[in-house]
């Protein structure tokens, strides 16, 4: 009897130690996929954005200037946004705002001057310059009940109010 029960109290507890590490591994596990999330989703997102370059070399090789220009331009500010997102904590781009973007570009061309028409920095330019013009005039006209997953980057570059925390 009275080694049967110490055998008893002797698995018990090992299984209350193994227990513990079950829960110190779970514990730890989310916080381990944050920080493998974190380092392979750069090189992963980097990459997703570079194919944008093979489609762009082959629609300039056929003739598609402009189409070349907007699948470069996605690569370029694919990898900007993804710089952005992933530097997020300086001080400088968490200051940043789109009309300092719109601002900067204003300024450059009035003082370098607008590069020549049909070329790729014409129209970088162009597609920057306006299109944060038109995400600054339609972003806030969406409903907040369609706002749910409008990425945080949204918010930090002024395009919509800063999300306020839900009491309901």
């Amino acid at each position: 009897g009275a080694a049967v029960a110490a055998a008893a109290a002797a698995a018990a507890m090992r299984r209350t130690g193994s227990m513990q590490d079950v829960k110190a591994f779970v514990k730890h596990f989310p916080e381990h996929l944050s920080w493998r999330a974190e380092r392979e989703s750069f090189a992963h997102e980097a990459a997703q954005y570079a194919l944008w370059v093979p489609f762009a070399l082959g629609a300039n090789k056929l003739g598609f200037e402009t189409l070349s220009y907007l699948f470069a331009t996605w690569f370029v500010l694919g990898e900007a946004m993804l710089l952005y997102m992933h530097a997020s904590k300086s001080k400088v781009l968490r200051a940043l705002r789109w009309w300092h973007v719109v601002g900067a570009i204003a300024i450059a061309a009035s003082v370098a001057g607008v590069p020549v028409r049909r070329t790729f920095g014409r129209f970088v330019l162009e597609y920057v310059f306006f299109g944060a013009l038109v995400m600054a005039c339609v972003f806030p006209l969406i409903p907040k009940a369609f706002r749910h997953d409008v990425p945080d980057m949204i918010y930090a570059l002024g395009f919509l109010k800063k999300k306020k925390e839900s009491t309901d």
